[in-house]
């Protein structure tokens, strides 16, 4: 027994040693736990500073990393009656010490027999594209700290555009006796301008 929970510990630290994409980063002090079913509405406690729910083996793991809040992820979620239905109502937030390892603690969590997954919480960051032209900051309709703009930045972060699209520009000249570009006073002698 003890040969298994040394190789599922091993297991579940490969499965967590995974590399940050770059410029991400994780929450270093709460996981995301799945409880099994039927420990899905629980009861928490705090016993000097520790957050407890009566099961003695999460009560350890509470014990040993600190554990100081246990909160319901998908607050006021229940268990479904259809199982066709997905249950949320298992998930919880364990905020630790982070003095401890992230992955220490979700190895330690995912050999316990009441939990069906864990996982960590990644942070992606939103990018904002910003061009290299020189004059972009002159365009002030563009992106503005106060935000009178059409926000392209957040736009380009969006849809980076297609050059497969065949655009027609249907140009049918110019009205030159329109009143607003001089009426009969424009001379036209006729031909192509």
């Amino acid at each position: 027994m003890r040969v298994v929970s040394v190789l599922l510990i091993l297991a579940s630290a490969v499965v967590f040693a995974y590399d940050l994409p770059e410029g991400h980063s994780r929450v270093e002090d709460c996981i995301v736990v799945n409880f099994k079913y039927p420990l899905r509405e629980i009861s928490v406690n705090n016993v000097n500073g520790i957050a407890t729910i009566g099961i003695s083996s999460l009560d350890s793991l509470a014990r040993r990393y600190d554990v100081y809040m246990i909160d319901q992820l998908f607050v006021g979620s229940k268990h479904p009656e259809d199982p066709n239905e997905i249950d949320l109502s298992g998930y919880y937030r364990i905020w630790f010490d982070p003095v401890h390892s992230v992955d220490e603690v979700l190895s330690a969590y995912e050999a316990n027999e009441w939990v069906e997954h864990v996982e960590p919480i990644d942070i992606c960051p939103i990018f904002r594209t910003v061009p290299n032209d020189t004059y972009f900051d002159s365009q002030w309709a563009l992106d503005q700290g106060n935000d009178h703009d059409i926000d392209a930045p957040e736009g380009w972060d969006i849809e980076h555009g297609d050059d497969s699209p065949i655009i027609a520009i249907a140009d049918t000249g110019v009205d030159y006796e329109h009143p607003d570009l001089g009426g009969d006073d424009l001379p036209y002698s006729g031909g192509n301008i």
